[in-house]
């Protein structure tokens, strides 16, 4: 799970309604605090088999500081790509208006044929796959 990519939608969101602010509550947000936490756990060395079985994560005030950390920089990650990729990501929405869904082939006709294109550029990599 990508805590960067859960929290683009929001960040959208955000964006697209300036005094929108942060909710604790929204669903991506509680995803990605729970995967930050996970990931404490495990930077601190912890085995995942030793997580309680009823699924609560206690964290120490340091593996808190790093989960929060974490969920920061992602935040700031998915916002700035975010702002980097609004054009595309208005097309799709303006697109998504009148239709329920879209595959691949429509994202290329909206995007300009991209499918060259791996996930991660189009996620703000800088880097480039050749068509294959």
């Amino acid at each position: 799970m990508d805590i960067t990519v859960a929290l683009a939608g929001a960040c959208a969101q955000m964006k697209l309604r300036p005094t929108l602010k942060r909710n604790q509550k929204w669903g991506d947000f509680q995803l990605s605090a729970a995967w930050a936490s996970l990931a404490a756990l495990l930077a601190s060395g912890m085995n995942i088999a030793e997580v309680d079985p009823d699924g609560l994560i206690e964290l120490s005030e340091d593996q808190q500081a790093f989960a929060d950390n974490l969920l920061d920089e992602c935040e700031e990650s998915a916002h700035q790509i975010v702002e980097e990729r609004w054009a595309e990501i208005a097309t799709i929405a303006e697109e998504l208006l009148d239709r329920t869904q879209l595959d691949a082939d429509d994202l290329d006709a909206l995007l300009g044929n991209r499918r060259h294109h791996n996930l991660r550029l189009l996620l703000g990599g800088n880097h480039e796959t050749k068509p294959g």
